[in-house]
Parts: structure tokens; C-alpha cells; sequence
């Protein structure tokens, strides 16, 4: 059974009316085929609610929780809009609550310093206890290398692609660019100083260098997923267990 947390209404709306229509291939559910078989019934274990996760986890009591998924959060760029982000310490402090031994935790977003907050903050915040990097998803979806740096992240819009001398490939072509990925810091105006930029450390960083999922371990991707693969934009993912 799945629960899906929203925080706009009309998406729910939306989202609700289509598993009462379709069913687990994406199909109009009940209509019958070009071959004269009968439509799959509607999907019934999937639901979504309205509301802000940070705010109504803690007192939702949905008993019995293996998984939770935080897929492509927004960022929340500038600096002063932090506390809006989905994965914060309380957030975190509430999933610790809510779950139980070896219940996981799955996130991931194509903003890597994102990706990296939201490690830290799982690994090295005031629940730093109570959750681990989980070993079994590594060993079975394999570990990316991690090249990233901020000078990479800084001339982004610059590079190429192409084949690596390592044999590798360059990811280009980015799904979406912030202006600190286009413009150097010197040419950031007054006014948008607050603008998200890694180097001034708007986003929380942990004691050790995060790792990185080599694929995705839930085997389904999201539109966001394809959008990256599309543009060859890396993924940063990571699965975390409740100890």
C-alpha cells in the first residue's frame, strides 16, 4: 500500500482521480483491449493526501511505514528560504520517530548540493544515530563516482560533452540552470545576493564526502528521472536505513 504526501490540493485532486481511473500500466482501467479482453481494474492501494510533510508527519500515526521516498524536492534556492526545503532536521527527527528498525528512506534530486544536505542531515544531524547509509541497496544498485566539483558546477553552461579521458562520458545539457551554475560571484547583483550559490554555504554540508547511488533502486523512474536522462543531467541518490 502507498501513501503519497502533497502539498498542493488540486494535485492531489488530480492524482487521486487518476489511480480511480487507471490502472498499474498507466491504461484507462475497465476498457476493454483491441483483442476483446477486459480493462485491468483501477489501482486500490495507492492514495494521496493534501498536506505539508514537515508539519503533519508527526501526527499522522501510519502504522507500520518500510518506506519512505522524497523524490526531487524543490531546492528552495535562496538562502533565507531554507526552512522550506522538505528534508530538514525536524523532518528528519520525525521520520526517526515514525519508523521502525529497518524501515528506509530514499531520496534524491538532480541539485547536488541538495542531494548532500539532505545526506548530512540523515547521517550527521540530531538523528545522526538513528539512520545509516544502507549497504544491501549499494551492493545491489552499485556506487557512483563522484567527480562533481563547484568549479565544474560554476561552468556548467560551458562544457561540451563528450568522451572523457578516463572513458567516460560529460554530463551536459542540464534540465535547468540557477544563476549561480552561468555566472561567476563577482557577477551576481547586489540584489540577488541571497541567490543559492554552494560556495557561500547556503546548503548544510556533512563530515564526510556523500555517496551516491549508481541507479535508481526503486526501478520505476518518475517524470523528473527521464527529464535528467533525457540531458544527460546526473541524478544524486542515496537509501538510508533506520538502525
Amino acid at each position: 500500500t502507498l501513501l503519497g504526501l502533497e502539498i498542493s490540493p488540486p494535485i492531489v485532486e488530480d492524482a487521486n482521480l487518476w489511480t480511480r481511473t487507471h490502472d498499474v500500466n498507466g491504461e484507462p482501467a475497465g476498457v476493454q483491449g483491441a483483442d476483446g479482453a477486459e480493462g485491468a481494474d483501477a489501482i486500490e492501494n495507492l492514495h494521496f493526501v493534501a498536506c505539508n510533510a514537515n508539519v503533519s508527519l508527526a501526527g499522522m500515526r501510519v502504522p507500520n511505514v518500510r518506506m519512505v521516498s522524497v523524490l526531487f524536492p524543490d531546492p528552495w534556492s535562496r538562502r533565507k528560504h531554507a526552512g522550506r526545503r522538505v528534508v530538514t532536521a525536524q523532518f528528519v527527527d520525525a521520520l526517526a520517530s515514525a519508523l521502525g528498525e529497518g524501515a528506509k528512506v530514499y531520496c534524491c534530486s538532480d541539485v547536488r548540493p541538495l542531494a548532500a544536505e539532505m545526506q548530512a542531515l540523515f547521517l550527521g544531524g540530531r538523528a545522526g544515530d538513528a539512520f545509516a547509509l544502507d549497504e544491501d541497496t549499494f551492493a545491489r544498485c552499485g556506487e557512483m563516482k563522484d567527480t562533481h566539483t563547484l568549479a565544474e558546477e560554476a561552468t556548467f553552461s560551458e562544457r561540451r560533452g563528450g568522451a572523457t579521458e578516463d572513458g567516460g562520458f560529460e554530463h551536459v545539457f542540464p534540465a535547468h540552470q540557477y544563476r549561480w551554475q552561468v555566472q561567476k560571484p563577482s557577477e551576481v547583483p547586489v540584489a540577488e545576493a541571497n541567490e543559492e550559490a554552494p560556495r557561500e554555504g547556503s546548503f548544510l554540508t556533512g563530515r564526510v564526502e556523500p555517496r551516491w547511488l549508481a541507479a535508481n533502486p526503486m526501478g520505476v523512474p518518475t517524470e523528473r528521472d527521464l527529464v535528467c536522462e533525457s540531458k544527460w543531467r546526473p541524478v544524486y541518490r542515496f537509501v538510508v536505513r533506520r538502525l
